[in-house]
């Protein structure tokens, strides 16, 4: 075979693989991107959004299903959606995610977050902050702040796996 026809072997075998990568990433997500839609559309049936700024799935205790968005009138609301309800909340009447991360950002220089997400704990509206603590070992926590007010409802500290094989040396 000629070179010319092995480069155009090659680039039809990388494209077919291409193809059949996006097929099968395409067919997992086909469900969740499905129920995405799904809950967009009924909050924003719910709420009168006109803009979907954000959609969060929280699973804790429940799954709730959280949609940021705008209704007609440019106010920024938040609908949260569980199983069995619906609820309409304006995002003046709670603590804001930029807020809170200032907030943590003073309270506690070491603590890196990863994550702030809305969600329910014990069917009460919060904020999820997923966050670790480096040192030896790196420690990793979930913190609940209340929604509506920033406070803290409760801290989960995750083990560390490799807790139990550092030793200390004595001296």
């Amino acid at each position: 075979m000629t070179p010319m026809r092995w480069v155009v072997l090659i680039t039809a075998l990388l494209l077919l693989c291409f193809l059949f990568f996006n097929m099968w990433y395409r067919s997992i997500h086909a469900t969740v991107w499905a129920e995405e839609r799904e809950i967009t559309q009924a909050a924003a049936e719910a709420a009168q959004l006109v803009e979907i700024d954000h959609v969060d799935k929280h699973v804790w205790n429940a799954t709730t299903w959280v949609v940021q968005g705008r209704d007609s009138e440019d106010n920024p609301l938040l609908v949260w959606m569980t199983d069995d309800a619906v609820e309409v909340t304006n995002a003046a009447d709670g603590v804001t995610q930029e807020t809170l991360r200032a907030q943590l950002a003073a309270d506690n220089p070491d603590m890196d977050i990863i994550r702030i997400m809305p969600g329910r704990l014990d069917g009460q509206k919060a904020w999820e902050v997923y966050y670790r603590i480096d040192g030896s070992p790196t420690r990793y926590f979930y913190r609940f702040y209340r929604f509506d007010n920033g406070q803290l409802i409760t801290t989960y500290n995750l083990p560390n796996r490799f807790a139990g094989s550092i030793h200390e040396d004595s001296e």
